[in-house]
């Protein structure tokens, strides 16, 4: 077919489903998987939903490398391409579940919906620090702080703000002195 000033044009149709599909599979999707995710129980939360259900599901246990993936894709159509990353997701998939892994997004998930009151967790730190982290579902959570638990003074900390798919967390430098934390729902 010819174009504006003789130029040759092919006949473009759109990519198929699958492509997306394919698109979806890669790990770098994970911290906005997760804010989704988030964003969804706590809708359900909001809405008193009895009931949520993320579809995707195999997204829980396995992830494909975009790096790693690059190798096996090819010059061919769009298709054929997500036709592998297809099928590498499913072998990646039945590994993951053969050995019992779970990506973070599913870590995040299981998080997410646990019912019990949040726990503040340590994380690794260098001496004279203390650092937590909780789940980003606890929003609504203060994070504080006491030296002296008889006298029931507790002192509100300053949170930093979350990074996108990633827990809440805060790092306080230690005096070789007696310090109590807590996360409490006012």
């Amino acid at each position: 077919m010819l174009g504006p000033k003789g130029a040759e044009h092919r006949t473009r149709h759109p990519p198929g489903e699958l492509v997306f599909e394919g698109r979806n599979t890669y790990s770098f999707w994970s911290p906005l998987d997760r804010e989704f995710l988030l964003a969804m129980v706590k809708l359900g939360h909001y809405k008193k939903y009895e009931f949520i259900d993320p579809f995707w599901a195999t997204f829980f246990f396995a992830q494909l490398d975009y790096t790693n993936e690059q190798a096996y894709l090819t010059n061919a159509s769009a298709d054929a391409n997500a036709l592998i990353l297809s099928q590498h997701e499913n072998s990646a998939l039945s590994v993951a579940l053969a050995v019992g892994n779970i990506t973070n997004t599913g870590l995040a998930y299981a998080e997410y919906i646990i019912t019990n009151p949040p726990a503040l967790k340590p994380t690794p730190s260098i001496f004279g620090n203390l650092n937590f982290a909780w789940t980003p579902v606890a929003s609504k959570y203060l994070l504080e702080s006491t030296n002296n638990l008889a006298n029931h003074g507790w002192t509100g900390q300053v949170i930093p703000p979350r990074p996108v798919g990633g827990d809440y967390a805060a790092n306080f430098k230690t005096m070789n002195g007696i310090a109590f934390f807590r996360l409490h729902l006012p």
